[in-house]
């Protein structure tokens, strides 16, 4: 998905956010969703709105 350029893939990150957890999910779900959601800030950066985000 990425090219050798180094170029985010932007399909992705312009169109899936991260994860939400609820508090009613498992500790096992919760972690798997930080697990995903870590993946995915390591490659689209914070999520808009979030400190940090370059618009």
């Amino acid at each position: 998905m990425l090219e050798k350029s180094g170029l985010r893939p932007v399909l992705l990150c312009g169109t899936v956010d991260p994860i939400r957890w609820s508090l009613k999910d498992t500790d096992g779900t919760i972690e798997q969703v930080k697990v995903l959601n870590a993946k995915w800030r390591a490659l689209c950066g914070p999520p808009a709105g979030h400190p940090g985000h370059a618009p």
